[in-house]
C-alpha cells in the first residue's frame, strides 16, 4: 500500500531514496560543501597570473559593445551567450581586473557546490551521498576553474540545475505547475550552457516517460510542452552562434583526441579515455577503481526505478553517443559539467556494493576511502600555469640597452595583454621579436634561434608550452637554444619561463655516444624539417 502511494505521488518514481538519514547528515554534507566554496573563494582571492586561454576570450570581449556580444567570440573561443553577458556586467560592477573578470567563474563554482548536495542527497542516502560531496569538494578542477575566465563552471551549476529541478518535479508529482517551472527554467538556463542541452535531453525524456506512465494527458502534454520550449530556446542559440563553433576546424581538431572511438587494434584507448575523466575532472586517486564502481552504478540504476538515478544514467548515455559522434569532446574541462553525472554513478555504485552485506559494506568503505585519500591532501592546491606575471616581474628590471626579448608563440598574446594594460609588464626597452611560427609547428625553432647568431643578450620568454608531439616544448627550445648559444640567467614559474642567452659564441656540442642519440631525436626526429618557414597565407603565422 505504501509502494502504491509513492507512486502515486511521484508520478511512478517509488524509489527515490526513502529519507531515513537524520538532519545531522545534512548538516555535515553542507558543511562539506562550504569546505569547497571556501576553496573556490580562496582560489579567486589568490589573483593568480593570466592564463593564456582566459586572456584570449578576454580579448574577444572587452573590445565589444553591450549589442556586440551577440556575435561569435574570435581567436577560436567558444562561450554561451549568457555566460558572455554575465561577464560584462561583472566588468561594469567590478571594473576590468582580475576580480571583475573572474567573479561569474567563482559566484558559480560556488554556487555548485551547495547545488551538489541538494542533488547526490536526493540520489543516494547514508554515508555514499558524503563520498559524493567530499570528492566534489576537494576536486581540483571546480577551484582550477573556479579563478579564471572561463564559462566551465557556469556549464557545471547549469548542469546542476537542472538536475535539481529534475528532482523537485518528480518528488512532487508531475504538476502543471512543476513542470512550467522546469520548462521555463530549462529554456532560460539553457543560454547559459552549450553543454545544458544534454542534462535537458536526458532529464526530458525521463520525465517524459514517468508522464507517460502516470496515465495522465495532461502531465504528458505538459512535458512535451516544456520539451518544445526548451528545443526552440537552444534552436535560438544555435543560430546565433553555436553554428558557427560547430563550423570551427580548429576547435573540432584541438579536441579530437577527446572523441570516443574503438579502434580494433587498441581496445585500450577507449578504456583509458572512460578512465580518464576520473582523473581529469573527477580528479580520483584511483581512476580505474572510479570506473569499475560507476559501471556498478550503472547497473543499479539501470535496475532500479529512481527517476534521478536514470535521468544521470540516460544523460551520461547522450553525452557518449555525442562523443561517439564526433560532436562533443569526453574528457578534460570540456566535461567538466558532467561532474555530477561521473560522481553520481560512484556513489550509486558504492550505495549498492554497502547494501549486498557487511563484507560488501567493507568493500565499498574502502573503496571509497582510496578513492578519496588523494583529493582530501591536495585540496585547495591550485597552481597558475601559464604564470607569466612573476617571471616578466623578474626579467623587468634586468633588462639593459641592446637586449633582444624573443617571445614564443605561447607567450605572445598574454604579453601584449599584460603589457598594455600596466607598464610593469612592458619590455620595449629591449627590443621584443615575437615568434613568427604558427602554433601547429612551435617545435621547429631551430631557424628562429639561428637569427640571433652573434648577439649576446637575448631572452627567450616561452609560456603555455605543453607537451607537443611527445616532446615537452618548453625543454625542446632551451635545448636547441643550448646548442646555438651560452645560458647565462634562467626564471620560471609554472610552465612560463625566461632565459638569458649569450649566442655570441657556438658552443661545441657533445658529440659523445651517450650525448649524441638526446640531440638527434631532440632535433631530427619529427615529420617536418625543422628549418622550413610557415607558408605566409596561413592566418596562424603571425601573432
Amino acid at each position: 500500500m505504501q509502494e502504491e502511494l509513492a507512486e502515486r505521488r511521484t508520478g511512478g518514481d517509488s524509489s527515490i531514496p526513502p529519507r531515513r538519514d537524520p538532519r545531522w547528515r545534512d548538516f555535515v554534507g553542507l558543511l562539506l560543501a562550504a569546505a569547497g566554496a571556501a576553496i573556490c573563494v580562496h582560489a579567486y582571492a589568490l589573483r593568480l597570473s593570466y592564463f593564456g586561454d582566459e586572456i584570449l576570450l578576454l580579448e574577444s570581449v572587452l573590445p565589444r559593445g553591450w549589442g556586440e556580444l551577440a556575435q561569435p567570440l574570435g581567436r577560436n573561443q567558444a562561450a554561451p551567450l549568457g555566460f558572455v553577458y554575465l561577464l560584462e556586467l561583472s566588468i561594469a560592477v567590478l571594473g576590468e581586473n582580475k576580480l571583475g573578470f573572474r567573479a561569474v567563474p567563482m559566484a558559480a563554482a560556488v554556487a555548485s557546490m551547495f547545488l551538489f548536495w541538494v542533488f547526490i542527497r536526493g540520489l543516494v542516502h547514508g554515508w555514499p551521498a558524503w563520498f559524493g560531496m567530499a570528492v566534489f569538494a576537494c576536486g581540483s578542477y571546480t577551484a582550477y576553474y573556479a579563478q579564471q575566465t572561463k564559462q566551465y563552471t557556469l556549464e557545471l551549476a547549469v548542469a546542476l540545475g537542472l538536475l535539481c529541478l529534475t528532482g523537485w518535479v518528480v518528488r512532487g508529482g508531475l504538476t502543471l505547475r512543476r513542470v512550467v517551472v522546469f520548462g521555463v527554467a530549462g529554456a532560460g538556463l539553457l543560454w547559459f550552457s552549450i553543454s545544458g542541452v544534454f542534462i535537458l535531453g536526458g532529464c526530458g525524456l525521463v520525465l517524459s516517460v514517468v508522464a507517460w506512465r502516470s496515465g495522465r494527458r495532461a502531465a504528458v502534454a505538459a512535458v512535451v510542452g516544456a520539451g518544445l520550449l526548451s528545443l526552440a530556446s537552444f534552436a535560438g542559440q544555435y543560430l546565433l552562434v553555436l553554428q558557427h563553433y560547430g563550423g570551427n576546424a580548429y576547435l573540432h581538431d584541438y579536441w579530437n583526441p577527446f572523441y570516443l572511438r574503438l579502434i580494433p587494434r587498441l581496445p585500450f584507448r577507449l578504456l583509458g579515455q572512460a578512465a580518464g575523466v576520473f582523473t581529469r575532472p573527477v580528479d580520483l586517486g584511483f581512476p580505474q577503481l572510479g570506473l569499475l564502481v560507476s559501471l556498478l552504478g550503472v547497473a543499479a540504476a539501470a535496475r532500479g526505478r529512481s527517476a534521478l538515478a536514470w535521468a544521470v544514467l540516460v544523460t551520461w548515455g547522450l553525452l557518449i553517443l555525442a562523443s561517439w559522434l564526433e560532436r562533443y569532446p569526453y574528457g578534460d574541462r570540456q566535461v567538466l559539467f558532467a561532474l555530477p553525472l561521473l560522481i553520481g554513478l560512484v556513489a550509486l555504485g558504492l550505495r549498492w556494493l554497502a547494501d549486498l552485506g557487511p563484507r560488501a559494506h567493507a568493500v565499498a568503505a574502502l573503496a571509497a576511502a582510496l578513492m578519496l585519500v588523494e583529493p582530501v591532501f591536495t585540496a585547495g592546491h591550485i597552481e597558475a600555469d601559464d604564470a607569466l606575471e612573476p617571471v616578466l616581474a623578474e626579467v623587468r628590471p634586468r633588462l639593459e640597452p641592446g637586449d633582444t626579448v624573443w617571445v614564443e608563440r605561447g607567450a605572445v598574446y598574454p604579453y601584449y595583454f599584460l603589457a598594455s594594460r600596466d607598464p610593469a609588464f612592458d619590455l620595449s626597452l629591449a627590443e621584443v621579436m615575437p615568434s613568427d611560427q604558427p602554433d601547429s609547428r612551435r617545435l621547429a625553432v631551430l631557424d628562429e634561434l639561428e637569427r640571433f647568431a652573434g648577439r649576446d643578450r637575448v631572452w627567450l620568454l616561452i609560456s603555455h608550452s605543453s607537451e607537443r608531439r611527445g616532446v615537452d616544448a618548453r625543454n625542446h627550445i632551451l635545448f636547441v637554444a643550448e646548442q646555438l648559444g651560452r645560458r647565462l640567467e634562467h626564471f620560471e614559474a609554472g610552465d612560463t619561463s625566461a632565459t638569458l642567452f649569450d649566442f655570441t659564441r657556438r658552443p661545441e656540442i657533445d658529440r659523445s655516444p651517450d650525448a649524441m642519440p638526446r640531440f638527434r631525436s631532440v632535433l631530427f626526429d619529427f615529420p617536418e624539417p625543422l628549418g622550413r618557414r610557415p607558408d605566409p597565407t596561413d592566418p596562424e603565422s603571425s601573432p
